[in-house]
């Protein structure tokens, strides 16, 4: 008997682990398949590293993804997970993002995080699945105004100024054994930290092309002066940001994070991305350590 060839959505839940009943598009479902994501699928960009090019096609995204088991940035993380909601039945708006420098302690000038909003029963809610590193939010956040929505990273809330929507993190106390990295750039010592800013404008994936290009070229980019690879997992997240690595420990005690970070020799990197990432590089990879960027 001939086998049955597997459709995409299938290929994609056995890519993310989702094996929940699905009966219909509901909050209860779209929380399932945020949290599968977010820690199946890496927050990365090590193509970039690797020689390879990163495209907003949905074909090449969803064989990088699925099928060559790799991880993405928002772009394409969130194109995917959106598409798979869509396939679903579910009612959804891609929007566009204006990430916050913490190095600059301010906004980018330009639209260059892919977000999603997803209404259900009339209801519209935030969907993530691309942020990465200590900001991911693990569930869906309702679109409110001034109300903390608690999640394991900590505690999220929409503030409104000037016409857009601000997504915020309150940040618990950070406890770091290794007393080397006790000062490390890596760190956000803001107990609210900004992480974008948004209006409720529908955005095309196309829109975001020429900014994909940007940040794999321009020399001011936050995202190809060092190799990021973040993964959730169940009680916190783990990272390699340039050489360090971090294994991140939510509410480990009553209002404190852990953060347990290392440094990882050259040599040994692509060895940690697979074992902890599960990403088995093909091109030659050629780390730089650059740039800035925030756990």
């Amino acid at each position: 008997m001939e086998k049955k060839e597997m459709t995409k959505l299938e290929e994609y839940f056995m890519r993310i682990g989702f094996k929940e009943p699905y009966d219909k598009p509901d909050l209860k479902t779209l929380i399932q398949l945020q949290e599968h994501f977010i820690r199946s699928v890496p927050f990365e960009n090590l193509a970039i590293f690797c020689g390879e090019q990163i495209v907003l096609d949905f074909d090449a995204i969803f064989n990088k993804i699925v099928r060559c088991k790799r991880g993405g940035w928002c772009c394409e993380s969130n194109q995917l997970f959106s598409w798979a909601l869509k396939e679903l039945g579910y009612n959804i708006i891609n929007l566009g993002a204006i990430s916050f420098n913490n190095q600059k302690n301010d906004y980018n000038p330009f639209v260059s995080h892919f977000i999603t909003k997803v209404i259900i029963d009339g209801k519209p809610y935030l969907v993530d699945v691309g942020y990465g590193v200590s900001g991911q939010i693990w569930q869906p956040l309702e679109l409110v105004l001034d109300k903390k929505q608690p999640q394991g990273p900590g505690d999220y809330q929409f503030i409104e100024e000037t016409g857009m929507w601000h997504l915020v993190k309150f940040v618990r106390k950070i406890d770091i054994p290794n007393e080397a990295f006790a000062k490390s750039p890596l760190l956000s010592k803001n107990p609210c930290r900004r992480l974008y800013r948004f209006n409720m404008e529908p955005r095309e994936v196309d829109s975001f092309k020429e900014i994909c290009y940007y940040l794999q070229t321009s020399p001011d980019s936050p995202l190809n002066g060092k190799a990021i690879c973040t993964l959730q997992t169940l009680t916190g997240v783990r990272a390699m940001i340039g050489k360090t690595y971090s294994e991140v420990t939510y509410n480990y005690k009553d209002g404190a994070d852990l953060y347990d970070m290392s440094t990882v020799a050259e040599e040994e990197m692509e060895k940690m991305f697979k074992e902890k990432f599960g990403i088995d590089l093909k091109g030659k990879f050629v780390p730089q350590n650059t740039s800035y960027y925030t756990l």
